[in-house]
């Protein structure tokens, strides 16, 4: 359909101007100048540009054609601009949920650590500064 659509440089007419399919990708979804209103737009001139008759008989016009193909399109780039918002707000809660849950640790962490006598923190305290390795040194080279 995007192939077909890009060999005979479709293009939208709005009431708000001419828009190329690039344009659709970033003109809003819904409002005045919306990508909302150039479905509708484009629904009404189907609705309008039929009659029950040539319906019923099979008759297709090229101007017919075009419109579907501009429908098909219109749908198909809100459908898909519709699933990456819901992506991105699953994404977003997903994140967040995430730190939700990584602060819990870290509060349990340092509960637990909170809880232990000071006997025990000393001796912690002992083992960590033990366990760190004393600093690389690098070979110079005199050239």
């Amino acid at each position: 359909m995007y192939k077909e659509a890009s060999k005979i440089k479709l293009r939208f007419s709005t009431m708000f101007g001419v828009f190329t399919i690039e344009d659709l990708w970033t003109i809003q979804l819904e409002g005045g100048n919306s990508l909302d209103s150039v479905a509708i737009d484009l629904i009404d001139q189907r609705t309008a540009g039929k009659s029950v008759v040539s319906k019923l008989q099979g008759k297709d016009t090229k101007e017919n054609a075009l419109l579907e193909l501009k429908i098909s399109i219109v749908e198909d780039i809100i459908k898909t601009r519709v699933d990456a918002a819901r992506a991105k707000v699953r994404a977003l809660r997903h994140k967040e949920k995430q730190a939700q849950i990584t602060r819990l640790i870290q509060d349990k962490k340092e509960a637990d650590l909170g809880s232990k006598s000071i006997e025990e923190l000393e001796k912690m305290l002992h083992e960590e500064s033990t366990e760190i390795p004393a600093p690389v040194t690098l070979p110079t080279f005199d050239f």
